[in-house]
């Protein structure tokens, strides 16, 4: 129902940039208005399925505040998107209880700084997107008792901190059940049990985050996916109760080290990328264990630090069900040829990503150690991920399991 909508929603903007529409309210896919105001005067209120209010072209003047108890009379409504209009969500204080339709609740470029306790009312809501509103603060409470959404983006706002009893209630209970994209933010500090327990997928992508407390992931049991790209992070978050983790993302951060206790509970995990950091030494060792049969694993190191990449005392035959990404470490050569040698007999498969930019040619993918003096070293190894970094573009690829779930593509390149 979700990618129906939105793809009557793309049509339906696409048109308005191309199409100059004479009327207050346009019955298409969706009856699509111009203002709030407009929304107001329709008749028959009881008989429409699907509104749009604005467009992204441009913003009310003056903006509004809005109430969602004015969806009373639309019995029959089952999305609302409303773009470019707002300054405000109207506090409902006791008024929560709503017995209609309504599914998909779309609020996109308005100027909504607060998300005020009782904003959103106990309907039927099963996704909210709040994207690119100019959100700063939300207040415990905002999700009225028994919300149970299972779907929620906060995505592209100026959130900094996440509070206790945001996304879930101060008993056992989720406001947000599946599903939370809190990407591109400011979140800096998120507070312990801030996250419900039913969360199966959380992204906090594109944020300011340099550390996550013990009990912020820890008692998210059902995770299945969680990624936390283009942050800050220098350690990786307590991740012992994520058992069930099947997709993890820590790319772009400062990670230095990683010991061979992080990752011991992952047993059900496909995908670990750890690539784009400041990572210099680690060991496979610390992943085989968790590589199940006939099951298919992606691991990426790439855009690091290593000079050398150690297999342990692994002698296991992986079957070709394990891909490496490793390019744009400093490897020695002599090193980066031992590499090779131990995934043939081990029968790992060098990533495709990898693969490309290897026969490519644009980019060096190893350096001579022996003909560098050892007071010299700095200089090269710099120049090698300074060229690295340069060139990295010239070829683009995805770093992605065939078979993962939701068919998110994790970019390998910046």
């Amino acid at each position: 129902m979700f990618a129906s909508f939105y793809a009557k929603l793309i049509f339906i903007v696409l048109v308005s940039l191309f199409k100059q529409i004479n009327c207050k309210c346009v019955q298409s896919y969706a009856t699509i208005c111009d203002t709030i105001e407009d929304v107001e005067q329709l008749s028959d209120k009881a008989s429409f399925m699907d509104i749009i209010v604005g467009n992204v072209t441009r913003r009310a003047n003056p903006l509004k505040s809005y109430d969602l108890y004015e969806l009373i009379p639309f019995k029959k409504l089952m999305s609302l998107t409303i773009i470019g209009q707002l300054d405000r969500i109207s506090p409902l204080a006791m008024r929560c209880e709503f017995d209609y339709e309504l599914k998909v609740l779309n609020f996109y470029n308005n100027d909504i700084k607060k998300l005020e306790k009782w904003s959103i009312p106990n309907l039927t809501l099963q996704k909210v997107s709040l994207v690119n509103n100019n959100i700063e603060v939300i207040e415990p409470g905002v999700l009225s008792l028994g919300s149970k959404i299972e779907i929620m983006d906060l995505s592209d706002n100026k959130i900094e901190v996440i509070e206790n009893f945001v996304f879930r209630f101060w008993f056992k209970g989720a406001g947000v059940t599946k599903t939370l994209i809190l990407r591109n933010n400011r979140i800096s500090y998120i507070q312990v049990n801030s996250f419900p327990e039913t969360l199966k997928i959380l992204y906090l992508d594109g944020n300011k985050l340099r550390e996550i407390q013990d009990g912020v992931i820890q008692p998210l049991s059902e995770l299945l996916e969680l990624s936390l790209s283009r942050n800050q992070l220098y350690k990786v978050p307590n991740l012992s109760n994520a058992t069930q983790l099947q997709f993890l993302n820590l790319s772009f951060n400062n990670l230095e080290t990683v010991n061979n206790a992080t990752f011991q509970n992952l047993t059900r995990i496909s995908l670990i990328d750890l690539s784009n950091n400041k990572i210099k030494e680690i060991s496979f060792a610390y992943f085989s264990y968790l590589i199940r049969r006939r099951v298919p694993f992606v691991l990426s190191l790439g855009f690091n630090e290593m000079m050398g990449f150690d297999f342990g005392n692994v002698t296991r035959n992986f079957e070709n069900n394990v891909e490496l990404f490793l390019y744009g470490n400093p490897f020695g050569c002599k090193e980066f040829d031992k590499i090779q040698v131990a995934m043939k007999d081990l029968k790992i498969k060098q990533n495709a990503c990898d693969a490309k930019f290897h026969s490519e040619g644009k980019t060096p993918y190893c350096l001579d150690y022996q003909i560098i003096q050892p007071w010299d070293l700095p200089y090269p190894v710099k120049q090698f991920l300074k060229s690295i970094e340069n060139n990295r573009k010239l070829i683009s690829c995805s770093l992605y399991p065939v078979h993962y779930i939701n068919q998110l593509g994790v970019s390998c390149v910046a």
